[in-house]
């Protein structure tokens, strides 16, 4: 097997490593936050992770392998498994995720000569990752689940309450990409 065949393959076992990682963050590191729907997990901290250390498309591979088993019915996610996942407000993050990832990608590939940018590539994510998840429970709520939901309402319930803790998990994300880059010569 060529020297580009076992790469392709450690990449992939590693991405559904990243996966189960995922799936531990989620289901094993989850409480809830006072006055949200929404569990407060570790995933987001794996997610930050893939985009800061795999190439782009096995860090993609690791999200969607995650959204696909929680998808058909696994019960891999915070809330609801299966396809009325949908419906939870905690799917404007899953979708969030993929798209943070991108942001890193995007972000690290234009300023990685950069002392801060990991730090910053990470708060990038957290900040697209955001505004899909915004966007999406504002619709959620408002034309699909007909439930009312002001501006001021959504930032305190699905942003300012995870925020704080998201913004940490970016900056421990960005500590330990580096060591993970050069332990998996990845750099």
């Amino acid at each position: 097997m060529s020297k580009r065949g076992r790469h392709s393959i450690m990449m992939l076992c590693l991405s559904a490593l990243i996966c189960a990682l995922m799936v531990i963050s989620t289901l094993f590191f989850r409480f809830p936050l006072p006055g949200t729907d929404v569990m407060f997990t570790f995933q987001v901290l794996i997610v930050l992770l893939c985009g800061l250390v795999f190439p782009l498309r096995y860090g993609l591979y690791a999200v969607a392998g995650y959204i696909v088993l929680g998808f058909v019915g696994f019960p891999v996610f915070s809330s609801v498994s299966g396809p009325g996942v949908v419906v939870a407000p905690s799917f404007g993050y899953l979708l969030g995720f993929p798209c943070a990832i991108c942001m890193e990608r995007i972000f690290r590939r234009r300023f990685s000569n950069k002392k801060s940018c990991d730090v910053l590539a990470a708060l990038m994510g957290i900040c697209v990752m955001y505004s899909v998840a915004l966007f999406y429970i504002a619709l959620l709520m408002n034309l699909w689940l007909k439930k009312p939901l002001g501006v001021g309402e959504l930032f305190s319930v699905y942003c300012l309450a995870f925020l704080p803790l998201d913004i940490i998990k970016a900056i421990l994300a960005a500590l330990i990409a580096p060591r993970l880059r050069k332990a998996l010569k990845l750099s």
